[in-house]
């Protein structure tokens, strides 16, 4: 188990959303070392893996505060040039994560493969939202999106020699993964 929390002044004056709690559970079974599996020769070792993971990501090109600067117009005076609309409702990016895994080893470790499976939520992901010219600027970041990540990986080795000096060793990865953002 891991637990951390992280703060950020990127949020304005809003104190409550400033503070955001990351933790992560993950669990193993090392089934290969269960003793109902002594003496026989197929399989060396065998684990299974899980984690769950709740963390928040921050936008750093964000502020809540208006950035502008003032620059001479070519018919005399100053203008103000707006660069960004301060955000001050902004808050974090919400990120959850489940992973699912498996490993194994074959005939005295000669053969060995793992397989995992993921998928990664966000929630009150900053996006960006078209607002009027007249404010200075064509878009501002808001939470307003949501996106999910998620896909297998599964590699595959085998060893067909192997001496004191010498191991010759294949190995081969598969992998997909699929992207969908709201």
């Amino acid at each position: 188990v891991s637990v951390r929390g992280d703060a950020s002044n990127r949020f304005g004056q809003d104190k409550s959303t400033r503070f955001q709690p990351v933790w992560a559970v993950g669990l193993r079974w090392n089934v290969g070392a269960e003793h109902w599996l002594e003496g026989q020769k197929i399989l060396s070792d065998m684990s299974l893996r899980f984690t769950y993971g709740y963390q928040g990501n921050v936008a750093e090109n964000v502020s809540p505060e208006l950035t502008a600067s003032f620059e001479a117009l070519d018919q005399g005076g100053y203008g103000l040039n707006v660069s960004k609309l301060p955000a001050p409702k902004l808050k974090w990016e919400k990120v959850n994560s489940i992973n699912l895994g498996v490993d194994v080893s074959l005939f005295n470790h000669k053969v060995r493969g793992s397989f995992e499976w993921y998928t990664k939520k966000t929630t009150d992901m900053i996006t960006n939202q078209v607002i009027a010219y007249e404010h200075g600027v064509l878009s501002m970041p808001i939470n307003g999106g949501s996106m999910k990540n998620s896909g297998w990986d599964a590699s595959l080795s085998f060893v067909p020699y192997r001496n004191e000096n010498w191991v010759v060793s294949l190995g081969f990865n598969f992998s997909k993964i699929n992207n969908e953002v709201n």
